[in-house]
């Protein structure tokens, strides 16, 4: 192996380090909880190990494997956030792992490797989910496993059988995603299978495998899926968010239901993560957005010329099924419910990337230079920490929480808006014990208007904490604006990202 060669590997090896180091100082930072982590926090918690077969409270749905290993870490590190997101922590390391495998099986240039596995690694929405109490990192765990154990060599083929028909089951039971991963394998192996010329011993094994598959998710469907409780509530819910794509071409909101889902799935692939409680809007492009959609357009264009068919597949296939299952209302095409797709969407941009340097070094015949890999990390990462900051930050509850303990009186009121309930009462119940027990849940979401406040003249009398999030502008201006006309004075103040307290002693008498 030549210097320079080495050089260039130990570079892929420090961007490897490099990406343990910044979600291991996420997991760290110990976010907090915001709504629906706090919701599957506490049936983890509170729920036994039998009782996690069984469908959740508070509008939660998970696999069954996930939970069961999140129950296991929440009892060797019992009342802690850190012990519900190790599990979400070791997805993703293992999945950095896996990457850095796939693309030494893909590329044989060291500089391409680097350049994907730096997207990865600076990936922002990625991070913020490595420490998510939700089993999305878990489902890009699947896909790079799945993706790793059917492109790698075997020596022995009853071996590969078994390993195919094992992390097929497993994937049944770790992620809802499973099915969709598994028919894109499925696709990839018969084309391979195909393309080699095997013979039907060889296909027929093969066949074999694929009903393991079919007969084992059949129980799981039957089992944890079939007639939920939650069918319907999940139906109109993801109906709502427009995660359904419409059947008519000819309605503009086909065409708005791509758009949007194609500028989620750039953003998704960019610097500045994708919240689940915030959005994007498409005007919000940088130069990392533009950057992917170029090595998008690219790629594509290299894997068609090149017939790649094979990548073409494993890149493709899950967008197109996930599509197709979401335009009949079997599953729904969102943002997080997407989030395994982006080994895929590294994986086009790679061959677009790959062009690039190939008309550097061969066309353009210029000398390699072994800095381009670690000059272009650095680049991007100090474009991630200008633009999106780090650690990244969510709804920081704790901080208005423990504002709201060290003022308050056990006789205060505390006004919760409705986004900030769950969380409220996770905390309560597991840290903050001694906050006021008098709780007022504001149940609409989408408005602090006068005729709301109003409606609650009996409630709100005394010393009452207002704990809101801050992140609508227009609900934040309708509460000031409520307040001002009635003189009230707010007492104590405290503000945060994503969350704000106020004290308001109302007077009884008037």
């Amino acid at each position: 192996m030549n210097n320079k060669f080495r050089f260039e590997k130990i570079s892929a090896n420090i961007i490897l380090l490099f990406g343990v180091i910044l979600v291991l100082f996420q997991l760290l930072y110990n976010r907090s909880l915001w709504g629906d982590e706090a919701k599957l926090a506490l049936n983890i918690i509170n729920k036994s190990y039998l009782e996690l077969f069984q469908p959740l409270d508070n509008g939660q749905v998970a696999p069954i494997l996930f939970l069961q290993i999140e129950k296991i870490f929440t009892t060797i590190i019992p009342n802690s956030e850190i012990g519900l997101r190790v599990f979400p922590f070791l997805s993703y390391i293992c999945s950095l792992f896996l990457f850095y495998k796939i693309l030494k099986l893909i590329h044989r240039n060291y500089y391409t490797i680097s350049f994907a596995l730096t997207l990865f690694v600076l990936n922002a929405t990625l991070i913020y989910y490595s420490s998510e109490v939700k089993q999305y990192m878990s489902d890009v765990l699947v896909l790079v496993l799945t993706y790793y154990v059917v492109l790698r060599k075997y020596t022995k083929e009853y071996l590969m059988y078994i390993y195919f028909g094992m992390i097929g089951v497993l994937n049944i039971f770790l992620s809802n995603v499973s099915p969709i991963i598994l028919s894109t394998v499925a696709i990839y192996l018969l084309y391979i299978y195909f393309k080699r010329g095997e013979n039907i011993k060889s296909i027929s094994k093969l066949f074999l495998v694929f009903i393991v598959w079919f007969l084992v998710f059949v129980l799981y469907y039957f089992q944890f899926i079939y007639n939920h409780p939650l069918k319907n509530f999940m139906l109109s819910f993801w109906d709502n968010a427009g995660a359904f794509m419409p059947l008519n071409p000819l309605d503009i909101s086909f065409y708005t239901f791509f758009l949007n889902k194609i500028v989620s799935i750039i953003h998704m692939n960019g610097v500045i993560a994708v919240l689940p409680t915030f959005s994007r809007l498409i005007i919000d492009i940088n130069f990392v957005d533009i950057m992917i959609i170029c090595l998008l357009i690219i790629g594509i264009y290299q894997l068609i010329i090149k017939k790649r068919i094979d990548i073409i597949i494993l890149s493709f296939s899950p967008f197109l099924i996930q599509l197709t299952l979401s335009c009949i209302k079997l599953y729904p095409f969102d943002t997080r419910l997407i989030l395994y797709t982006i080994p895929c969407v590294i994986i086009i941009c790679s061959f677009g990337f790959n062009y690039l340097i190939n008309i550097l070094f061969i066309d353009l015949k210029v000398d390699r230079i072994r800095f381009i890999p670690i000059l272009i990390f650095l680049f991007l990462f100090l474009f991630f920490y200008n633009q999106g900051g780090f650690p990244i930050k969510n709804i920081e509850m704790k901080k208005s929480i423990l504002f709201v303990k060290k003022f308050s009186n056990k006789e205060d009121k505390v006004f919760i808006s409705s986004l900030l309930n769950m969380p409220y009462l996770y905390y309560k119940e597991k840290l903050f014990n001694d906050i006021p027990n008098e709780i007022i849940i504001n149940e609409d979401r989408s408005k602090y208007d006068t005729s709301y406040f109003n409606q609650n003249q009996k409630l709100l009398n005394g010393r009452v904490w207002f704990v809101l999030d801050n992140s609508n502008y227009e609900l934040m201006d309708d509460f000031n604006y409520y307040f001002n006309i009635r003189n009230e004075k707010i007492i104590k103040e405290f503000n945060t990202h994503g969350s704000s307290a106020y004290l308001i002693n109302f007077n009884v008498n008037e």
